[in-house]
């Protein structure tokens, strides 16, 4: 199997002020641009799942310093961070807890319809975000399948990637995953290479404070 070696992270809160939030979940927002900016004076590019799988298939060459920037949860403080990368001519890929959308502290509809116009990728993380290896298969089931049914029937495109909520994933998981038809699920595994038969469980490098 093919190796690939787009490395994708992970980042939680993006943050002006610390303190609400542990340190292994939130970034202060000066930091965040610092890594911005050395990406950028560093020849990297920010790549999405979507090229992944264009990728994947043949139909677009990896850059050398590509990475997959991906943010969990759907936070509200996920449009600022979405507003930096955008501003500097980058994309990330941000998972939604559907169920969550419009509450206080996570993203609007709005907001993450503007997010789409910048170029970011949206992607799924569960209708309320449950770790799906403690739920029944038809809760598991529920919160894979609808959610990408909500988001897609919200902004009207295919959803083709999954974060597991709590990194919490099993093969039967995966499945249904696969079977839903997302083309990639993010664990919380650590870890930058990764093959093609690997893409329900993909490692990622987490960003701590």
């Amino acid at each position: 199997a093919e190796d690939y070696s787009v490395p994708v992270i992970t980042y939680h809160h993006i943050l002006e002020k610390m303190g609400n939030y542990s340190d292994s979940a939130a970034l202060p927002e000066v930091n965040f641009v610092a890594q911005l900016d050395y990406l950028i004076g560093h020849g990297f590019t920010a790549s999405t799942f979507h090229d992944l799988d264009a990728i994947a298939s043949g139909k677009k060459q990896a850059s050398a310093k590509a990475v997959i920037l991906t943010f969990n949860g759907g936070y509200s403080d996920a449009y600022k961070a979405a507003q930096h990368l955008n501003g500097k001519g980058l994309k990330g890929v941000f998972y939604i807890t559907t169920s969550k959308v419009g509450t206080d502290g996570y993203l609007d509809w709005r907001q993450i319809k503007k997010m789409r116009e910048w170029g970011m990728e949206i992607g799924s993380q569960g209708v309320n975000g449950a770790n799906l290896t403690q739920s029944s298969d038809f809760y598991v089931r529920d919160e894979i399948v609808r959610s990408k049914e909500i988001l897609e029937k919200e902004l009207g495109e295919t959803i083709v990637s999954f974060a597991y909520p709590f990194g919490g994933f099993n093969k039967n998981i995966a499945d249904v995953v696969k079977e839903a038809g997302y083309r990639f699920a993010r664990t919380v595994k650590s870890g930058s290479v990764y093959t093609d038969q690997e893409r329900y469980q993909l490692p990622t490098l987490r960003v701590f404070n």
